[in-house]
């Protein structure tokens, strides 16, 4: 499989199309060791990432510093550090990251930021 998607990426690249690509790291498929090596691979070849501050950790260790999500108050700052740790690790030309604030069980904010490589965009929350 992981081969397949990194066949795909050489080929999109080899012909111009821009290739993103979602973290989201699922426990139940691989473990963060696989799930590394794979995405390791595969980022080389991607242009847009798109992640949130959990599979990041799980996936490249890399965390959002000073931010509690169940806490309903996220940092911009530790997001800014995690896109721009991504970025420069494999070279993104953009980095989505969605925001999530948990208020309980059933009530959470979500917000999404986008890094250029230069600029940092929030959205507001809904």
């Amino acid at each position: 499989m992981v081969q397949a998607c990194l066949d795909a990426c050489q080929t999109a690249k080899r012909m111009g199309v821009k290739v993103s690509c979602d973290l989201n790291y699922r426990s139940k498929l691989w473990t963060r060791a696989q799930a590394r090596a794979a995405m390791e691979q595969l980022c080389r070849y991607v242009d847009v990432c798109i992640s949130n501050e959990e599979d990041a950790k799980d996936v490249f260790g890399i965390e959002a510093e000073n931010t509690d999500i169940s806490g309903g108050k996220l940092n911009h700052k530790g997001y800014e550090s995690v896109a721009k740790q991504l970025q420069d690790r494999f070279g993104f030309e953009k980095v989505a990251i969605t925001l999530r604030s948990s208020i309980s069980a059933n009530d959470n904010h979500w917000a999404a930021m986008l890094y250029n490589g230069q600029d940092y965009f929030f959205s507001k929350s809904y």
